[in-house]
C-alpha cells in the first residue's frame, strides 16, 4: 500500500477529467447529431450497436487519457503502475459522469469499463515495461 502514496494522482486525477470531459462533449455531439436523424431509435432497436458504441466511447476514453498524460505531463515518468492508477481515475471520473444522467447519455457499466483498461494498455503499450 505504501507505493500508492507515491503515484502522481494529482495529475492523473486532471488527465481524468480532461479525457472524460472531451469524451462526454464527443459523446453529446454523437448522440445530438442522431436524434437529429432520428437515427438513436434504430440504434436502441439494434442493441449491438448501442453497445459498440459504449465500448468505443470506453476505448477512447483510455487512450485519450494516456494521449494527454504523455503530451501534457510528459516530465511524469509512465509505467504500469501509472497506468493501473490512470485506468482507476479515468473510472472514477466515469462513475461521476453517471451521477450527472441528465447530461450524458453513455454511463458506467462493464463495457465502458473494459473500454477504458484496454484503451489506456493498447496506448500506453509502451510503457508496459518500465
Amino acid at each position: 500500500m505504501r507505493p500508492l502514496k507515491y503515484l502522481p494522482w494529482g495529475p492523473l486525477c486532471q488527465v481524468a477529467g480532461l479525457a472524460t470531459v472531451a469524451v462526454g462533449l464527443i459523446e453529446r455531439l454523437l448522440i445530438s447529431s442522431l436524434n437529429q436523424f432520428n437515427l438513436l431509435a434504430l440504434l436502441t432497436s439494434v442493441f449491438l450497436l448501442l453497445e459498440a458504441l459504449q465500448f468505443g466511447l470506453g476505448f477512447g476514453t483510455g487512450a485519450l487519457g494516456v494521449i494527454i498524460l504523455e503530451r501534457w505531463f510528459s516530465r511524469l515518468s509512465v509505467n504500469a503502475s501509472v497506468l493501473w492508477a490512470l485506468v482507476g481515475c479515468l473510472v472514477l471520473t466515469l462513475w461521476v459522469k453517471t451521477l450527472l444522467p441528465f447530461i450524458w447519455v453513455i454511463g458506467l457499466d462493464q463495457l465502458s469499463i473494459v473500454g477504458t483498461l484496454l484503451g489506456v494498455f493498447w496506448q500506453g503499450r509502451r510503457h508496459w515495461r518500465r
